[in-house]
């Protein structure tokens, strides 16, 4: 089989960086998240042996903008699932690949591509139909040789 069909494994690997996992993300929220990453790491930076607790007013800072944006994210992501239901209104069977996406239980089915003859093809029949071909003659060769034994 290997021959006959290369599994073309870079298009099945996905890295987690690449991923976009919340659309609901703005640049605007990303920058937010960034200055809170830096609001923590300058409050971090405050703790010593003397203080370890760190400044109280970085820290205060530091938590009510954590606050605040973790209510905008909870805010964005509600805007963006309430404009997609909206979208799939009336139609019963998007409003369902919906819930089963905010459920987690979304079908995510791999890209399968194949080297077949020395082109990539990713039509599903084509690849079916060179399956059927290979093992159809693998049972030809066979017959053959144990004929000519």
């Amino acid at each position: 089989i290997d021959e006959c069909f290369k599994v073309n494994s870079e298009t099945l690997k996905k890295s987690k960086r690449n991923r976009i996992e919340n659309p609901w993300i703005t640049n605007g929220l990303i920058n937010s998240i960034n200055y809170k990453n830096f609001l923590y790491e300058k409050w971090k930076k405050s703790k010593n042996k003397r203080n370890k607790m760190g400044d109280s007013e970085l820290y205060d800072r530091y938590k009510k903008y954590r606050k605040k944006l973790r209510a905008l994210i909870t805010s964005a992501k509600n805007m963006f699932y309430s404009k997609k239901l909206s979208n799939c209104k009336g139609n019963s069977k998007k409003t369902w690949e919906l819930i089963n996406e905010l459920r987690g239980k979304s079908i995510s089915k791999p890209k399968c591509s194949f080297l077949v003859n020395g082109v990539l093809v990713n039509h599903r029949r084509i690849i079916a139909n060179e399956f059927n071909r290979y093992f159809a003659s693998v049972a030809h060769d066979l017959n053959e040789n144990a004929l000519k034994s």
